[in-house]
């Protein structure tokens, strides 16, 4: 029999995680999607890092940049399992616009999701981080590494609708600290654009409404 992956579900109009179809107010059901250091200073002035105090990024996806403002965390469930997102976005104060049903257009969004694996020879069940702890960086392995880390690179367009530009293939994201759902931590990521990523994060919690309607701003 073969191995079932559940399909955890989270807001509708986020545009982040692999068990998403990767746009405002979608959904791919039955399907698991598998996506989800800091450099010295002279290596970010010539790369062109960007960060807020609360995140930092340095290295190019696609040979364009990417200059973060922001970090926030969300947690997901569906059934049995729970498992946490981290999204480092341009967007500024995305966990208001969030919460007043808002998403804003042609923002950019490079996406982290975490979970423990339990792992049985006929299912997977996915746990939300309770500790500090590094998480291996895979699209798609079998069995899953224990502490999984999927992630995705995603621009929305000036309709909310949002594209997979890059997913990660290999690398590690490291969590030194997290209370009531913020995360603090780090990353080193390979993407399947051969594109090499690093970076760090203080991820405040964001416990939006729940909605099936968003007004793309």
């Amino acid at each position: 029999m073969a191995t079932q992956k559940p399909t955890p579900k989270r807001a509708r109009y986020l545009v982040y995680s692999p068990w998403q179809s990767g746009r405002v107010g979608g959904e791919r059901r039955g399907q698991l999607k598998i996506r989800l250091a800091l450099a010295g200073l002279f290596l970010c002035v010539l790369i062109r890092c960007g960060g807020s105090g609360k995140v930092a990024f340095n290295g190019t996806i696609r040979g364009q940049s990417f200059v973060p403002s922001d970090a926030i965390s969300m947690n997901g469930r569906n059934g049995t399992s729970t498992f946490s997102s981290i999204n480092i976005t341009s967007q500024s104060g995305l966990c208001g616009l969030l919460s007043a049903r808002q998403f804003p257009k042609n923002s950019k969004h490079f996406l982290i999701d975490l979970a423990d694996v339990n792992q049985t020879p006929f299912a997977f069940t996915f746990t939300a981080p309770s500790a500090a702890g590094t998480y291996t960086v895979s699209r798609d392995s079998n069995p899953l590494p224990a502490k999984w880390a999927s992630v995705a690179y995603l621009l929305s367009g000036a309709d909310c609708q949002s594209s997979e530009i890059a997913f990660g293939v290999s690398g590690t994201v490291t969590i030194t600290s997290l209370n009531g759902g913020s995360y603090s931590g780090n990353f080193d990521v390979t993407l399947n654009t051969t594109d090499h990523v690093t970076g760090s994060f203080n991820a405040s919690y964001c416990d939006p409404p729940p909605t099936t309607t968003i007004q793309c701003i």
